[in-house]
């Protein structure tokens, strides 16, 4: 199917299925034009949705509910963890004195290399239900880490079965084949 905005020729699953003339995307981009045009009859609009009685009833229930009670808590731990290491870091305090009881300065301990080489950092999006989001974020800030760190534990501990290695052969010679990125989509433009 071709979307008459962008001219791109897209899956049927591209597509809205209560609009078949707009791809997805185009259908994203002209609701963010439309907001931004109109950006205060929308904040408008949104002050009035939430003060409508079954709104505020429902926030209000919500409150009540053990789901706020754990959310609430988590989100106020989070906040005490990082107000406390941005007053550390201002007031030029560290969590652990710089010199021992008899003046001179304490020795670090040496760090030991692993053998694996500490990849750089990538962002990935991973879809979870409500539950266990909760359950991430509760169990993240019991032990005093972020969600992202919590994760690479649990994947260091508990996902052995599979092993990526490189064995260090130069650029032509790499065991590791990388697939080539998908193909754009066609576009009426394009020469066949």
């Amino acid at each position: 199917m071709i979307c008459n905005t962008c001219l791109t020729d897209w899956p049927a699953d591209a597509f809205y299925a209560s609009n078949r003339t707009k791809c997805k995307e185009c259908t994203k981009a002209a609701v963010r034009a439309n907001r931004a045009a109109k950006i205060e009859h929308y904040q408008e609009y949104d002050r009035m949705r939430g003060s409508m009685p079954h709104r505020v009833a429902a926030r209000a229930e919500y409150r009540q509910s053990d789901a706020y009670a754990v959310a609430h808590r988590a989100a106020s731990e989070r906040w005490m963890a990082r107000t406390t290491l941005h007053e550390k870091r201002r007031s030029g305090m560290t969590a652990q004195p710089s010199e021992t009881n008899n003046g001179k300065p304490r020795k670090r301990s040496a760090v030991k290399a692993s053998g694996r080489q500490s990849g750089e950092k990538v962002k990935a999006t991973i879809h979870l239900t409500v539950e266990a989001s909760q359950r991430l974020t509760v169990h993240a800030a019991m032990m005093g880490m972020d969600r992202s760190e919590l994760v690479e534990q649990l994947i260091r501990d508990h996902l052995k079965r599979f092993v990526v290695s490189d064995r260090g052969g130069g650029a032509s010679e790499s065991s590791l084949s990388v697939p080539s990125p998908p193909a754009r989509p066609r576009t009426r433009l394009d020469p066949e």
